[in-house]
């Protein structure tokens, strides 16, 4: 029976990579058991669990006939569980490491990427990897999922392709290159510009897994799939192709090594783009603090944090978890998890099937979507309580077929697009009636100069000052603004107003900071300039739309500094173009999140109750220390609006059904939320 991937919000992902050491086998697995994993596993709620086959050393948990089977174990531990599961009735995933496996590379050095970066790293990794190569595929890859598939016959197989990025120049890899490229590979040329590698990798990556999906299904038609899956967004019909491979996708939301600078926006910021692929996505947070291998638990209010916040999203839920070497799980980390599913399960009639509402999208040029520009805004938009989504480049394909799924797009300093001629569609979709925000920067003078008509300017080109500082003499006003102009760490571009009309202007520096030429001050910013050299912004009528040119990124500059009136700024500007579908008086700390399901609409609140932060050690090889969650700090009484075509028949909390007093009025609905923990969500039925 195949199982329903868009009902699957409880996922427990038990991790498991364990290498050969002395060890002795009196310290390894010596209370292994089964049972009790799976019956952990149950009771804190999980829908599915996934066991390990082979991890990222190429040690495999099951006696194999083809790779090296881990020797601390000792039976059939893939099997064990397998059984287990099966006879309570829990569906399992056998995780499978595809390209990290150290023991095919040191086996058969051939398959491993032959790049000297690769070979000699300056910073190797714990394990060696091997390449996208047939050979491997043929002989060690394909044998071994016919082990797995054919004896233990899984609910599916969850495959995660790390491995290493950079260009392999062996014969097989160069002559796929030239076929797909239509060019000889330059290493020289792909460390300046890795894209033309960036697109035959992923058309490997493509032909590889087509092959193991081929493979697996002729054994298994119903089995489930499962990996990361990215956009392919100069190629849309590949992309298309590449999103039916794998039934569920997954990405990793934790704070720590991935993504540790962004904390607890990441899984927000991934999950709005993940959204808008329309493929079933799982968000992994893990059950213990710091990285993998690390055995600990992390308070149950910071699992419970990261969880909601990604069901809140449209994500589904997974938790990974470490098997202990010693053979079984930490009951307290179940117990703090049972809480937690129990949390989820409660709102699955008001999460499964649950798609975002559109009004606002951010443009971010490809994965992963997380570069500072970008962060910054949409940490920007999220303290401000802005419901938006974030497109890929194919975005704007998109808003050329449904020009009205979206009412405004914002673009972080422009990067360079995979197919420049999309810039047009952008410049066809404001004329049409869209509204856009764009940063400015000197691609305004190159690739994206098309978006000068748009914007109304003309001889855009880069300020020789680092900083610019922003006077409010305008239309564009912030609550609370101080007389001294605005400092932002940005470097700006300069630009002449053809039929924009200023909304801000723009003052230099006095100087820009030199110390060998004796120009220096307090801080690496010079006081401002008496007197404006131009616009910070200008608005443009075009067509039906109209579009905002900022000078210089505040997206960027809001990321590295964290000051408030850069945020602000951005919000007022927005603010000029359409009201946001929705309205929230809460703290910064509070992300907020609007989706629609069975004709209602499900507003979601939650808040990251941080401890203070900690430093960092620069020779920990995978990880970082960040704010921890230990507790929750209530909010009460908080005001809310949301636009809706007519006046519910209810406003009620969930999941308990509680009703809430409320107005309609001028489109927009109003209520109070009255308390929020880490999460509260209010459902308008209509």
């Amino acid at each position: 029976m195949k199982l329903d991937v868009h009902k699957l919000n409880r996922f427990v992902f038990i991790d498991a990579h364990y290498p050969e050491w002395d060890a002795g086998e009196n310290e390894m697995f010596y209370r292994w058991s089964p049972s009790e994993i799976v019956d952990t596993a149950i009771k804190a709620g999980a829908q599915m669990l996934s066991f390990f086959a082979k991890d990222h050393w190429g040690n495999c948990y099951y006696p194999t006939d083809v790779g090296h089977r881990l020797s601390y174990v000792k039976g059939d531990f893939t099997g064990d569980i397998v059984a287990e599961a099966r006879r309570r009735g829990l569906p399992l995933l056998v995780y499978y490491s595809v390209l990290s496996d150290d023991y095919a590379a040191r086996t058969y050095p051939q398959w491993q990427n032959q790049n000297p970066a690769c070979l000699h790293p300056p910073k190797p990794y714990p394990w060696l990897n091997v390449g996208i190569h047939q050979e491997y595929l043929d002989k060690m890859m394909l044998p071994q999922l016919r082990e797995i598939c054919e004896r233990y016959r899984p609910d599916g197989l969850f495959f995660d392709t790390m491995g290493v990025a950079e260009p392999c120049p062996c014969p097989e890899c160069k002559a796929k290159f030239k076929a797909y490229h239509g060019c000889e590979m330059d290493l020289n040329a792909l460390a300046e510009d890795p894209r033309p590698w960036t697109m035959v990798r992923t058309r490997m990556l493509f032909d590889f897994y087509s092959q193991v999906r081929d493979f697996v299904k002729a054994i298994l038609p119903e089995t489930l799939l499962v990996s990361g899956i990215r956009s392919i967004p100069w190629d849309k019909d590949l992309d298309k192709a590449n999103s039916k491979l794998f039934d569920l996708s997954l990405y990793e939301t934790s704070v720590h090594w991935i993504f540790k600078d962004i904390g607890y926006l990441g899984s927000g910021i991934i999950a709005r783009h993940r959204r808008t692929t329309g493929v079933p996505t799982l968000a992994g947070q893990y059950a213990f603090i710091g990285c993998w291998g690390e055995l600990t638990t992390k308070p149950q209010a910071m699992t419970h944090t990261e969880a909601l916040t990604s069901l809140s999203h449209g994500m589904q839920m997974m938790v990974g978890d470490y098997l202990r070497p010693w053979g079984s799980l930490e009951p307290e980390t179940y117990r703090r998890l049972r809480t937690v599913f129990k949390a989820a399960e409660a709102l699955d009639p008001w999460t499964i099937g649950a798609k975002a509402v559109t009004h606002t999208a951010v443009l971010a040029d490809d994965e992963p979507v997380t570069k500072p520009p970008v962060e910054g805004i949409a940490k920007a938009l999220i303290e401000a309580h802005k419901q938006f989504d974030i497109l890929d480049e194919s975005g704007l394909d998109l808003l050329a077929e449904e020009p009205a799924k979206y009412k405004v797009l914002l673009v972080p300093s422009p990067e360079k697009l995979w197919k420049p001629k999309r810039w047009e569609k952008l410049v066809e979709w404001i004329r049409a009636g869209g509204h856009a925000i764009i940063e400015g920067n000197d691609l305004l003078a190159g690739q994206a100069g098309v978006l000068c008509e748009a914007l109304g300017v003309k001889d855009v080109a880069p300020s020789p000052y680092s900083a610019f500082y922003v006077a409010l003499d305008g239309k564009l006003a912030i609550e609370n603004a101080t007389q001294t102009p605005l400092l932002v760490h940005e470097r700006p571009v300069r630009f002449t107003a053809t039929t924009g009309t200023v909304l801000c202007s723009l003052i230099d520096p006095i100087d820009e900071w030199n110390l060998a030429k004796g120009i220096s001050f307090r801080t690496s910013v010079l006081p401002p300039k008496r007197s404006a050299s131009g616009p910070a912004m200008t608005i443009n009528n075009f067509g039906k739309g109209k579009v905002i040119l900022i000078a210089g990124s505040l997206g960027q500059a809001y990321w590295a500094h964290s000051f408030p009136w850069v945020r602000d700024l951005l919000i007022a500007a927005l603010e000029l173009l359409s009201p946001n579908p929705m309205q929230v008086q809460a703290p910064p700390w509070v992300e907020t999140n609007l989706m629609t399901v069975g004709g209602n609409l499900i507003l979601h609140m939650v808040q990251a109750c941080l401890n203070h932060g900690a430093g960092s050690e620069d020779d920990f090889w995978h990880g970082d220390h960040y704010h921890i969650i230990e507790q929750t700090r209530p909010l009460f009484d908080i005001p809310f609006a949301v636009a809706a075509p007519a006046k519910p028949v209810s406003v009620k909390l969930i999941p308990d059904k509680k009703p809430l007093q409320f107005d309609y009025a001028d489109g927009l609905v109003r209520a109070v939320l009255p308390r929020l923990d880490i999460h509260a969500a209010v459902c308008l039925e209509f």
